[in-house]
């Protein structure tokens, strides 16, 4: 589930933002998304159903059951990420930041979240 919210973060905070095409599901949702502006989540959500009924039929039961996890909750963070960024609550500059941020505590103490990794606010842009 954290991989999900974290790449959903990535992909419309960054890769959408920034008008990059991925490959995959996203890459075609963001495609249609330039030309009509048919949101991702909703490009995503749509064509999953549709290989989602195809995999029911040639993979079985199971096979959807495990993977309707992950489309689910991926669907529900671009639509939550989608309405952040949409509506100026979060702009790229400030995500970016917080992200630099979040990295900064966790990245450089190999996965620990310790206080001391801290980047003190007159080193950012964050500082007045």
């Amino acid at each position: 589930m954290l991989g999900t919210i974290l790449y959903a973060f990535g992909f419309v905070g960054f890769i959408l933002a920034n008008e990059i095409v991925p490959g995959g599901l996203t890459g075609i949702g963001s495609l249609l998304y330039y030309v009509t502006q048919i949101p991702v989540s909703l490009t995503y959500a749509l064509v999953n159903v549709v290989l989602l009924f195809i995999a029911f039929k040639i993979l079985g039961r199971r096979f959807v059951i495990n993977s309707l996890f992950g489309v689910i909750f991926l669907t529900l963070a671009l639509i939550l990420f989608e309405w952040l960024f949409n509506e100026k609550r979060l702009s790229k500059n400030k995500s970016s930041c917080r992200l630099s941020l979040v990295l900064s505590y966790v990245v450089p103490d190999w996965g620990s979240s310790s206080p001391r990794m801290a980047v003190p606010a007159e080193r950012t842009s964050l500082g007045a």
